[in-house]
C-alpha cells in the first residue's frame, strides 16, 4: 500500500515540480551563505513534509532519498518552525532506521514526545 501511494505521489507532476524547486532553492540557499531563501507558497512546504513523511517508508531507495532530500532541505533553509522541523525529520529519519542521525540531530538528546 505504501508502494503504491508513494509512486502516485513520485508520478504527480505538481510533486515533482515542488520537488525540484525546494531542492533548486535549497542549493541557492547554501551557495548564498548566510542569506535566507523564502519560498513563493507556503502550502507546497506542507505537501513535500507530508510526502517525505509517506514516501521514506517506500522499498524503492530513490523514493526514501528523496524523502531525506525533503527533510534535509527544508531543515536547512529553516522554512519552518523548529519544532515542525524537527518534527519532520524525527519521522522521516526514524522511519527510514536511520537512529544514530536521529540522535546526532537531537544531540544525544531524547526523541520528542508523542502527542
Amino acid at each position: 500500500m505504501i508502494d503504491r501511494l508513494s509512486d502516485k505521489i513520485w508520478k504527480n507532476s505538481q510533486f515533482q515540480q515542488e520537488f525540484r524547486d525546494v531542492l533548486a532553492a535549497h542549493l541557492k540557499s547554501s551557495l548564498a551563505s548566510g542569506q535566507t531563501t523564502q519560498l513563493e507558497d507556503d502550502g507546497y512546504i506542507e505537501r513535500l513534509a507530508q510526502s517525505a513523511t509517506i514516501l521514506c517508508q517506500a522499498s524503492d531507495r530513490m523514493y526514501r532519498e528523496a524523502a531525506y532530500r525533503i527533510a534535509i532541505s527544508l531543515k536547512e533553509m529553516d522554512v519552518l518552525d523548529s519544532e515542525a522541523i524537527d518534527n519532520l525529520l524525527y519521522v522521516v529519519l526514524s522511519r527510514m532506521g536511520n537512529f544514530p542521525a536521529i540522535s546526532y540531530l537531537q544531540g544525544g538528546e531524547n526523541a520528542p514526545p508523542k502527542n
